[in-house]
């Protein structure tokens, strides 16, 4: 149900944004004034920031992915309360990795923006100082399309943490119970082993 919206959101949204060329300006352009050099630069840097977060997230999401398999292949909670906590364990490894996931759906979707709005910048740069035109509504629709995707990403997102925060209380709260009625607490220490 969650892919599916996103992807359904994502294949009405976007539609309207691919096709759209603008040359790259070059920062050494004599033409360009210093502060229409710096907004550019911004705009650069931008994607690369952006490209970095995507990287970030990803890795964090195969960090836990693995995480999520270690912890669900330890051995199983005996005794007391135990079958409900190893539920609310697998529960809380679940929702982490949804979150995190959601995550890089976020990051994946700001750098297409980051993309798109440096595609604006150029354009608007270059229309500005007499270098090129461009059909300007197209390119400040894409920019607008992708970020009211970011906007729904980001919330789902939201969504997500607030889920997987839960879900870790939830955990957390019957761990105690379970460690205090004495029962078998070995396949706490022993994830990963």
């Amino acid at each position: 149900m969650k892919a599916s919206y996103l992807l359904t959101l994502l294949v009405f949204l976007l539609p309207g944004c691919g096709g759209l060329t603008v040359d790259r300006l070059s920062l050494s352009d004599p033409r360009l004034p210093v502060d229409a050099r710096r907004w550019v630069a911004d705009a650069e840097d931008a994607v690369v920031v952006s490209r970095a977060r995507r990287n970030a997230a990803s890795a964090e999401l195969k960090d836990a992915t693995r995480w999520q398999a270690r912890v669900m292949a330890t051995s199983d909670f005996k005794g007391t309360g135990g079958p409900s906590l190893q539920l609310k364990r697998d529960k809380m490894a679940t929702a982490r990795v949804d979150a995190l996931t959601a995550g890089v759906d976020v990051a994946d979707a700001e750098f297409e923006l980051s993309k798109t709005r440096l595609q604006l910048i150029y354009a608007e740069t270059a229309m500005r100082h007499d270098i090129a035109v461009y059909n300007m509504p197209p390119l400040q629709a894409a920019v607008a399309q992708r970020l009211q995707v970011v906007i729904k990403l980001r919330e789902y997102h939201r969504n997500s943490r607030e889920t997987a925060l839960r879900d870790s209380d939830a955990w957390w709260s019957a761990w105690q119970k379970y460690a205090a009625g004495k029962n078998d607490t070995r396949p706490f220490w022993t994830v990963g082993q």
